[in-house]
């Protein structure tokens, strides 16, 4: 998974700010926040739900919601993240995908 974040943010994003503008608008999503473990220490690692909640704060949702979907590669950490916050989850099976 921090490899996966690390050329993300290398391509496409600046990792110091918490409000990201990707390099190539045309070819790359845009995220509202994005958080990193590496400079939130105030905020638990997951599976708890304290980054989701900050985010669905930001944006005026409360939890637990329809409206956000967590999508991750580990079931443990990113699926139960999801379900620990009230949200819906999906399991994108990354390492499995990339291999083939």
């Amino acid at each position: 998974t921090d490899k996966t974040v690390n050329v993300m943010l290398e391509k496409h994003w600046n990792p110091a700010t918490e409000s990201a503008v990707p390099k190539n608008k045309e070819a790359s999503p845009s995220f509202d926040i994005i958080l990193s473990r590496d400079n939130n220490q105030d905020i638990p690692p997951k599976p708890h739900p304290a980054s989701l909640e900050y985010i669905a704060s930001k944006w005026s949702i409360d939890l637990p919601s329809k409206d956000i979907l967590m999508v991750g590669d580990n079931l443990k950490h990113d699926v139960g993240f999801g379900k620990a916050a009230g949200v819906s989850t999906a399991f994108f099976d990354f390492h499995r995908v990339c291999n083939n």
